[in-house]
């Protein structure tokens, strides 16, 4: 083994965590998102009541 091979598995090593890094940001990211969406649908069902005729 040489130098460049060594280096090589460094290089794939710190890649692939950087790829597990933007995988777990991106799955919190979409786990917020939900509670974002869902928050923002109840406050409309409750802060504007559908209009009723009197």
């Amino acid at each position: 083994m040489d130098k460049t091979d060594d280096l090589r598995k460094e290089t794939d090593r710190s890649d692939d965590k950087e790829l597990v890094s933007r995988r777990e940001f991106f799955i919190g990211l979409k786990k917020w998102s939900k509670i974002v969406i869902g928050g923002a649908v109840l406050l409309s069902y409750t802060a504007w009541p559908p209009d009723r005729p009197s």
